[in-house]
C-alpha cells in the first residue's frame, strides 16, 4: 500500500507538471496569437497607408497636370497677346509715320537731346526682362501711384490716343527720326490724335494694369524695333 501511495503521488505530480506545462504552452500560444494579430493589424494599417498614399499621389498628379496645362495655356495666350499687340503697334507706326531708313542714335541725340522719364518711380520690369513663361518685355514698367501725371518724354506728334487691347488707354508719340514712344496703362488721355506736344507736356493719367498695379508701360520703337528706353 505504501508503494502504491508513492506511485499515486508520483503520477499526481507528473499530471500536475504536465498540466502546468500545458497551461504555459497555452499562455505562450495566446501571446503568439496576440503578436500575430498585432502584426496583422500593422500590416493592414500599412496597406491602408500605402493605398492612401497612392490615391493622394494620383490626386496630386491630376492637380499638377491640370495646373501645368493651365499655365501652358496662359503662357500661350500671353504670347499670342504680345504678338498681336506688337503687330498692331507696328501697323500704326507704318501707316501714320514716315520712316527715314536706318537712323543712328547720335542723330537722335543731336536733334532731340535726352528724354525725360514719363513718371517718377522705380523701374520694376526692365527692357527685355523675362516675365511669365520666359516672355520678354518689349519695354519698361515703371511703378507709380494711381492718378499720377504722365508726361511726354520728348516733343513730337500724337499718332495714337485711345483704348488699346489689354494696355488700357494708350498714347503713342512720333518724335521723328524713326523714334516712337508708347505709354500704356493710362486711365485717361490728355491729348488728341494729330496733336503736337512739347517735351514734358502732360499726356495722361496713370491707371492700373491687368494685375491691379499702378505700373506705367513705357516702350520706345526705334527703326521699327523695340529699343531700350534708357538708350535715349
Amino acid at each position: 500500500n505504501q508503494e502504491r501511495q508513492e506511485e499515486i503521488k508520483s503520477v499526481q505530480h507528473n499530471i500536475k507538471k504536465v498540466k502546468e506545462d500545458i497551461e504555459n504552452e497555452q499562455r505562450n500560444l495566446k501571446k503568439l496569437q496576440a503578436q500575430l494579430a498585432y502584426k496583422e493589424r500593422q500590416q493592414e494599417s500599412k496597406k491602408r497607408q500605402h493605398k492612401n498614399l497612392i490615391a493622394q499621389y494620383n490626386k496630386d498628379k491630376k492637380i499638377t497636370t491640370a495646373k501645368t496645362k493651365q499655365a501652358e495655356n496662359t503662357i500661350t495666350n500671353l504670347q499670342k497677346q504680345k504678338a498681336a499687340i506688337e503687330k498692331e503697334i507696328d501697323n500704326i507706326i507704318r501707316t501714320r509715320t514716315k520712316q527715314l531708313g536706318n537712323v543712328n542714335y547720335s542723330t537722335v541725340a543731336k536733334n532731340l537731346g535726352s528724354f525725360k522719364k514719363p513718371i517718377y518711380g522705380r523701374v520694376v520690369v526692365g527692357f527685355n526682362q523675362a516675365k511669365i513663361g520666359g516672355i520678354r518685355s518689349s519695354g519698361q514698367e515703371i511703378q507709380g501711384n494711381l492718378g499720377d501725371r504722365v508726361i511726354a518724354a520728348n516733343k513730337g506728334k500724337v499718332i495714337y490716343a485711345g483704348k488699346f487691347m489689354n494696355l488700357g488707354k494708350v498714347v503713342m508719340i512720333d518724335h521723328g527720326y524713326n523714334l516712337i514712344s508708347i505709354y500704356g496703362n493710362l486711365i485717361s488721355n490728355c491729348v488728341k490724335l494729330g496733336q503736337t506736344i512739347g517735351k514734358g507736356s502732360e499726356i495722361g493719367i496713370l491707371g492700373l494694369n491687368l494685375d491691379g498695379r499702378s505700373y506705367l508701360y513705357y516702350e520706345t520703337r526705334f527703326n521699327l524695333k523695340s529699343s531700350n528706353p534708357d538708350n535715349f
